[in-house]
């Protein structure tokens, strides 16, 4: 337990209002994937318009929202920006960049949200009298759509960093309380490795938005293609290259220390570790389906031995999709994921930070990728809350168990079959509609790793810079074979 605590406050920025301020970056942008219809304001509505001018109203209000909503996404990228990069003037950056836009955009969709439920005196005029829009917010708020709800949060979790910050209580960029960071054998690739972080954990998805358009939205707008079977053709496409930009934005931001990373982790591995890597998933995943097989099985040889046919094994597992194509497009997705993370990322945060600390950051880098990418449809912001928890906490036990494969075989191959067989597995349906399974599954996870490290450690000797720090400095990690 010493031991965890140690570690817990490593990881901890000096400054615990710096992760105040971090959390409400993540809330404003992860806000603008939550939903921020306004649907029980409309339903509360008190205009009377015919269904013509109904319909315009809600695509202008759509557009709208689309449009606002940027000004959230510059804000909160702005926001993470501020977190990794030091200014002179940290204040104002905050104030100019990310509070300014993002009050301005909530303000906007409020006062938008105020003219839709506000009672009408024609098609397009409003009674919006000034004095009473006060009044309408307070009365409202509660009808008021998960998205912005969880955008003010986040706001006002970045004015109270603010105010600190003004009276000198604070700082900015996040800082380590590690004192001993491996800075020497990094000094040169540590700024590349930041931005690689910045670009992955806020902008990229704008990158990846916009493969999706060129790839998927023109086609369908100039060539009016409303084929199905095209679109569904044209999104394996944007799959296939989506994972190729993501490798290629990080070799782009690393340069020649990148490729060589990637490289290295290209060998093949043990055949057993390829076998591990498809056996532990699979028990993991198969785990509840497997219990509730024995439990029926027990039951029918108590009950019912003789009377009915016993419980079939193989009904207990759905494998409908096992031929999908998408099946081929997780293989993609996960090669280009433990490309970048586990193959550029994970060693060189190794060498900064050290080995757990190293492996930690790496598995948060991951998760924090995945908070705009999510879907969020019909959550409260408790389930909100509860679902990015369940992310970063998914998302940690899996990077353990990838870091551990590929710092014992040096190849990401192993990892990478697990990453894929476990995408495959996910996708399957729960056919008993067991509520716990998700947790369930993290829980077993943590146990897997827990055990991989505890009895099959990676020895911290054998990588100079993957020791802990204050034990002194090495020239560089590299990711190789522990027999």
């Amino acid at each position: 337990m010493k031991r965890l605590l140690t570690f817990l406050r490593s990881i901890v920025p000096t400054d615990v209002f710096q992760l105040v301020f971090l959390t409400g970056v993540v809330c404003v942008f992860t806000s603008s994937r939550i939903p921020w219809w306004p649907r029980r304001l409309l339903e509360s509505s008190e205009t009377h318009i015919g269904p013509t001018q109904n319909e315009a109203m809600l695509v202008a209000m759509q557009v709208f929202l689309t449009v606002a909503l940027y000004l959230v996404i510059f804000g909160s990228v702005a926001g993470y920006f501020a977190s990794f990069w030091p200014s002179k003037r940290p204040l104002r950056l905050i104030l100019a960049a990310v509070c300014l836009p993002l009050v301005l955009s909530i303000t906007l969709i409020l006062r938008k949200f105020f003219q839709l439920g506000h009672t009408t005196s024609s098609v397009l005029h409003f009674k919006s009298e000034p004095e009473s829009f006060p009044a309408w917010v307070y009365l409202n708020a509660s009808k008021l759509p998960t998205g912005f709800i969880f955008s003010a949060i986040g706001i006002a979790l970045i004015l109270i960093f603010a105010v600190r910050l003004s009276i000198g209580g604070s700082s900015l960029p996040l800082s380590s309380p590690i004192k001993d960071v491996l800075d020497e054998a990094t000094t040169d690739v540590w700024p590349r490795l930041r931005a690689l972080i910045f670009v992955l954990v806020g902008p990229y998805f704008l990158l990846s938005s916009l493969l999706a358009l060129l790839i998927i939205g023109l086609p369908q707008i100039f060539l009016h293609a409303r084929s199905l079977k095209l679109t569904e053709i044209l999104s394996y496409v944007n799959s296939v290259l989506g994972a190729g930009l993501l490798v290629s934005t990080a070799l782009v931001i690393l340069g020649k220390q990148g490729i060589q990373s990637l490289l290295g982790s290209l060998r093949f591995p043990q055949s057993r570790s390829l076998l591990m890597a498809v056996f532990v998933p699979v028990a993991i995943n198969d785990s509840v389906p497997f219990a509730r097989y024995v439990v029926d099985r027990v039951d029918w040889a108590a009950h019912n031995f003789g009377r009915f046919s016993p419980p079939q094994f193989v009904s207990y597992f759905s494998f409908e999709n096992i031929w999908h194509p998408f099946v081929v497009l997780t293989i993609f997705a996960a090669f280009a994921e433990e490309m970048v993370f586990r193959g550029m990322l994970l060693p060189k945060l190794i060498d900064r930070y050290g080995l757990h600390r190293g492996i930690f950051f790496t598995g948060l880098s991951w998760a924090a990728m995945h908070f705009h990418s999510d879907g969020y449809p019909g959550l409260s912001v408790g389930g909100v809350l509860l679902h990015l928890a369940s992310r970063i906490l998914l998302c940690l036990g899996l990077n353990y168990a990838f870091a551990w494969m590929t710092l014992r075989q040096g190849s990401i191959l192993p990892a990478a079959i697990f990453h894929a067989t476990w995408n495959l597995l996910t996708t399957f349906p729960d056919q008993f509609g067991f509520s716990w399974e998700p947790e369930f599954r993290i829980a077993f996870l943590a146990v897997v790793a827990y055990a991989l490290y505890r009895f099959w450690p990676i020895r911290p000797e054998r990588y100079p810079n993957a020791r802990p720090p204050g034990r002194g400095t090495g020239a560089s990690c590299s990711v190789g074979r522990v027999e």
